[in-house]
């Protein structure tokens, strides 16, 4: 492994376990209820599997490329923590949808892992020498295509909060309306991170892409949940003295 390589790696699993620190301390130490109104458990585990996901990816270039059996277990804790991600999109926006636009959002769920499975399944059988390597062309493709379908999906719940969030909020409180555009725009700024990864995929770097993208989703966690749960326990809270 080289020099770069080592400290990418460095970085990555640093990130990701100082924001796993922070998510203890927030909502398991201090107690501030950030994350009250979602499952805790769920983005715990969210946030340990993109940990063994770099972990292993780590342990591969420390075995010099020697052992593909390494990988072999990463497209599955891929398909996990992305289900577990979009489980957590649903959830935490769950307040504001109609029952209509839940179950929509639930058969685009399943849509996601016709693609998601498929593509893992492809990296596996190519990790485990089942099909020859050049196939895993179409893992990678299929891949890119799942984080696309994640950013537009994103995208639309964004835009929905807001829209929801500005008819709830504007005419209330002028203070809180301008903290929820804030929010909004750091789940929008997630968004654009997310289409950057894509880039970055479609460039050619799809080593350092998949590197990264735990990173970057970790960071999502935090952050973005944060966000999408502060708007949500506003809302509530104006539901409730309304």
């Amino acid at each position: 492994m080289d020099h770069n390589n080592k400290l990418a790696y460095i970085g990555s699993i640093s990130l990701i376990t100082i924001l796993i620190a922070d998510f203890i301390v927030i909502e398991l130490v201090l107690k501030l209820g950030v994350f009250s109104l979602g499952n805790k458990w769920a983005r715990v585990l969210l946030l340990l599997f993109l940990f063994l996901q770099t972990l292993i990816v780590c342990l591969y270039d420390l075995t010099l490329n020697s052992n593909y059996n390494y990988l072999a277990v990463v497209p599955v804790v891929w398909i996990i923590w992305n289900n577990l991600y979009f489980y957590m999109l649903i959830e935490q926006n769950d307040y504001w949808m109609s029952a209509t636009t839940k179950k929509r959002l639930f058969i685009t769920w399943i849509a996601f892992n016709l693609i998601a499975i498929p593509s893992g399944t492809i990296a596996v059988c190519v990790y485990t020498y089942s099909i020859p390597f050049g196939d895993l062309f179409y893992a990678n493709l299929t891949d890119f295509i799942v984080l696309i379908y994640l950013c537009i999906v994103e995208k639309y719940l964004v835009v929905k909060v807001y829209f929801f969030s500005k008819t709830k909020l504007k005419s209330v409180s002028s203070e809180l309306w301008a903290k929820v555009k804030f929010s909004i725009l750091v789940c929008g700024i997630c968004v654009i991170i997310d289409i950057l990864n894509a880039v970055l995929e479609v460039s050619g770097f799809v080593h350092y892409a998949y590197l990264f993208k735990p990173c970057v989703f970790a960071f999502k966690v935090i952050f973005e949940c944060m966000c999408f749960q502060f708007i949500k326990g506003i809302v509530f809270s104006i539901n409730q003295t309304t």
